[in-house]
């Protein structure tokens, strides 16, 4: 039971640093376009 909820609790942390990575590539991304723009 607690080993379920470790890897339960695992999986959030893991999808949540994914979301995290992905929205800082694409505001990294549309930042290095504003900036070559200008």
């Amino acid at each position: 039971m607690i080993r379920q909820n470790r890897c339960k609790i695992f999986t959030l942390v893991i999808s949540m640093l994914l979301v995290c990575v992905l929205c800082f590539a694409a505001g990294a991304e549309e930042a290095g376009m504003n900036w070559r723009k200008a």
